[in-house]
């Protein structure tokens, strides 16, 4: 997929035209696979409140990476409810369901089914209590923007709302038989082994020989992380991965001092970050083939970038090129002799 994107069969045409005006252009591929979804659980406790909202708990941290965003729709999927109704608290095991930790991009594939599993629970009890209210048969009932109602008849219905409130009831009035308080439930997906979230990436590179500047030309992902549940935030993981990437291959560089072993980086202006003006035009493509070790078919997708180090590999006659891209780094030119480059101190 990423080869045809990216044009790869039509290189080195572009590598000759470039070579003809005296330019050093490298394309390098690199492919990976990633751990995610690391067992062994994650909790998750569903509720619908007297308002009709619905309140996800997890005692998994929210980091950035959109954890609430993912939850909300997760959530809202099983009650057709917009997401912006879902209330979405996170981090706290002393009140919500047990949970281990946000780290390995494992949250998704462990605390996504599990918050599916604990929403399906609470639909089906929901729909259970709606068949005695509207003295309907389970199977003739289906839930549509937040309410229970016989199919194909819309004006026989009752609200989660309504419903909830019936479950908490008042003093002296007892709950439907065969209920227990509130319209809620808690579920753990357990799980014994990682999904495993792979990817290509294809860098095109331009090297000036005689100063040792990098150019980033293009570059392109394509990644599979299973069911896309928000592409919009995979994007952002991904591109923040090939980012971090480029960081890491061309400018993030600690120095310590030979004399007195005291490192003379210590700001961003010697510590050097890539910025908007040395990114190139990030192309990400997406792969679907669900997992089947959780209900969502979901894979990781955090840190799912890569960086253009293999490319520099190419460009440097596929020797070995020490990383990040520094003013010792040499290329060899035409005829063989090492050429001095320089990494740009753009900040």
């Amino acid at each position: 997929m990423v080869m045809r994107t990216a044009d790869y069969a039509g290189f080195e045409a572009r590598r000759a035209a470039a070579a003809k005006s005296g330019r050093w252009i490298g394309l390098g591929v690199a492919s990976y696979n990633e751990d995610t979804g690391l067992p062994p659980y994650e909790g998750a406790t569903v509720k619908v409140l007297p308002s009709g909202r619905i309140l996800v708990e997890l005692g998994s941290c929210a980091q950035g990476q959109g954890l609430e965003t993912i939850a909300a729709q997760i959530a809202a999927d099983q009650f057709d409810v917009d997401p912006a109704s879902v209330v979405v608290k996170t981090g706290d095991t002393a009140l919500a369901a047990l949970a281990l930790s946000t780290v390995g991009s494992r949250v998704t594939a462990t605390a996504g089914p599990s918050i599916q599993l604990a929403a399906r629970e609470v639909r089906d009890k929901a729909i259970r209590l709606a068949a005695l209210q509207l003295e309907a048969a389970e199977q003739d009932l289906e839930i549509t923007h937040g309410a229970v109602h016989i199919k194909g008849i819309f004006d026989r219905k009752i609200t989660l709302a309504d419903l909830s409130k019936r479950l908490l009831s008042v003093v002296n009035m007892p709950l439907p038989k065969g209920f227990t308080p509130g319209l809620e439930a808690t579920s753990y997906h357990m799980t014994e082994r990682a999904v495993y979230a792979n990817g290509s990436n294809i860098a095109e590179v331009e090297v000036d020989i005689g100063t040792g500047e990098v150019k980033l030309r293009n570059y392109w992902v394509a990644h599979d992380c299973g069911t896309v549940i928000n592409p919009m935030l995979v994007n952002g993981q991904i591109v923040g991965g090939v980012v971090h990437g480029i960081g890491n291959a061309l400018f993030e560089r600690m120095v310590y001092d030979r004399d007195s072993g005291q490192p003379p980086t210590t700001n961003f202006g010697e510590y050097l970050l890539p910025g908007a003006l040395e990114m190139p035009r990030i192309h990400v493509e997406h792969m679907e083939s669900p997992s089947s070790v959780n209900p969502l078919g979901v894979k990781g997708a955090g840190e799912g970038g890569d960086d253009p180090r293999h490319c520099l590999h190419r460009v440097g006659g596929r020797r070995r090129v020490e990383t990040p891209w520094h003013q010792n780094q040499r290329l060899p030119d035409e005829s063989g002799a090492p050429a001095c480059a320089h990494q740009r101190t753009t900040t």
